[in-house]
């Protein structure tokens, strides 16, 4: 039974070791509330009038903030948010270096050299990561480690052919892509230059899906760090030398980075697992095998929209142009940037919640995701309209202001997929990676079918109004997959 506190008389508050919370007798409350005379509220506030409204908005706060800080999502996440506004310095260093070393036409033609070596390396990128955070996921929250190491063996093994892929793919076709540009030659050495690292770039996203399976988020925060800090210190010394050294310094970087990535995952998970010897590689593979043909699809579609619009877009406008929109790009992944750590935290703990059929937990994470992204979204788009001009005047310079217009409309965009990134994890750990193939087509579709006009006829300003409209698509895809397919009753979703 429940006593009072000593020395103050009155009850204590719920205990977290049990289910016992005291509350007060409804209708003794109701009792209250009639006895209580008009302009003075209950005796258990003590206020009235603006001092009741003055105490109802500061509990309101109080219970926001308590809900953006009590949850997994948000603590786990901790580390990876500090790591990622360092790297947010870093990557802004970076562009600023390059904006300013090379002019707005030189960053144009960096930007759209960048832009077609990793619209066809994509091509290449089975998603391997993301597979592993489910499979490996799961078999280590199984107690399977042999298991878990046989995943991880699978999946290098992708991503090794993966990467012989995609360097065949560039050199194959960058040629071809050159030649319509004024300044073919210059554009195609900065391509082969930089696809040296795409290799590199592909087997670091599977050792960061290991780290992440593991829950490994302190290390994962200090390798996000790595690659801007390595491509950094590359740039400082080559990117006045031209665009040829600016590219061979983030070329350098990236493989730098990646080394060092893969290094410590590998070690990471050999100390987690004890081993590196699998078993059961054919069956591995056969779980493992529809993830990544689906990941490869999603991988090539993904191709089609991450880097194409700045490939029309140099192809139809001039290269300062692309230079405005790939500054503008830079700038709102800010934003994306941000946020990236609570979608990294979010995956395997939404896994482990699926795994353990633990419905309201799932819908805890969910729900602590959604607000903690939809409020970063509204500052981040409350201080463009603010002060987005004298920001990119004072740092970049006046020649990169029109960039400030489209920051302020692809901030929209960045946000909207931030606040719904998680739908995307929840098919893939509900084990349905074909809804999100199915949401990818039609998203590329209408990418690829309004791509050309939006350049053609509005140029910058009418691809960022592109995005908005195809992230606006994608999410009703998404919900549409989500309550019809998987089942929002089950999940708990639909109560809060």
């Amino acid at each position: 039974m429940l006593r009072p506190s000593a020395g103050t008389g009155s009850l204590p508050a719920c205990l977290p070791s049990n289910n016992y919370c005291w509350r007060p007798d409804p209708a003794q409350e109701l009792r209250r509330e009639r006895e209580t005379p008009a302009g003075m509220t209950s005796p258990l506030v003590g206020q009235s009038g603006a001092g009741a409204a003055r105490n109802a908005w500061r509990r309101s706060i109080g219970v926001l903030l308590s809900r953006l800080w009590d949850g997994q999502v948000t603590r786990r996440s901790l580390p990876l948010v500090g790591a990622s506004l360092l790297g947010i310095a870093l990557s802004f260093a970076k562009s600023v270096v390059l904006a300013r070393s090379l002019g707005v036409a030189g960053f144009g033609q960096l930007s759209y050299a960048l832009a077609i070596t990793l619209f066809l390396g994509q091509f290449a990128n089975m998603k391997t990561g993301d597979n592993l955070v489910r499979f490996v996921g799961a078999a280590l929250a199984r107690g399977e480690r042999s298991r878990a190491t046989t995943y991880a063996q699978l999946g290098v093994v992708v991503d090794v052919t993966a990467a012989v892929l995609a360097l065949a793919i560039v050199y194959w076709i960058a040629g071809p892509l050159a030649a319509g540009h004024s300044n073919q030659t210059a554009l195609r050495q900065m391509i082969e230059i930089y696809a040296l690292a795409l290799p590199f770039l592909l087997l670091r996203s599977t050792f960061m899906g290991l780290l992440t399976a593991l829950k490994s988020f302190r290390a994962v925060a200090g390798l996000q760090v790595a690659l801007p800090a390595a491509e950094l210190a590359a740039i400082s010394w080559l990117a006045r030398q031209g665009e040829a050294a600016a590219v061979t310094g983030l070329a350098i970087g990236a493989i730098t980075a990646s080394l060092i990535t893969i290094a410590l995952g590998g070690w990471l998970f050999w100390r987690s697992t004890g081993s590196w010897r699998g078993a059961g590689y054919r069956d591995a593979w056969r779980e493992l095998r529809p993830f990544t043909i689906y990941g490869s699809l999603q991988g090539s579609l993904k191709s089609l929209t991450a880097n194409l619009d700045l490939v029309v877009l140099g192809f139809f406008r001039p290269a300062s142009e692309v230079g405005y929109y790939a500054l503008a790009r830079s700038g709102v992944g800010v934003l994306a940037t941000m946020v990236a750590p609570l979608a990294q935290v979010l995956h395997p703990l939404l896994n482990e919640a699926w795994v353990g059929r633990r419905w309201g937990e799932l819908r805890r994470l969910i729900a602590s995701f959604m607000l903690i992204n939809g409020l970063a979204g509204l500052a981040a788009l409350a201080a463009l309209l603010l002060m987005g001009r004298w920001l990119v005047t004072n740092i970049y310079g006046p020649a990169y202001t029109p960039a400030v217009v489209l920051m302020q409309v692809l901030v929209i965009a960045v946000a909207l997929q931030a606040v719904f990134a998680w739908m995307r994890r929840l098919l893939l750990v509900a084990g349905r990676p074909r809804l999100d193939l199915i949401a990818g087509v039609f998203g590329t579709a209408f990418f690829l079918i309004l791509v050309v006009p939006a350049s053609v006829f509005g140029g910058a300003i009418g691809l960022a109004g592109l995005e908005i409209l195809r992230a606006t698509l994608m999410v009703a895809i998404f919900a549409w997959a989500i309550s019809t397919k998987v089942g929002t009753r089950s999940l708990d979703l639909e109560s809060s």
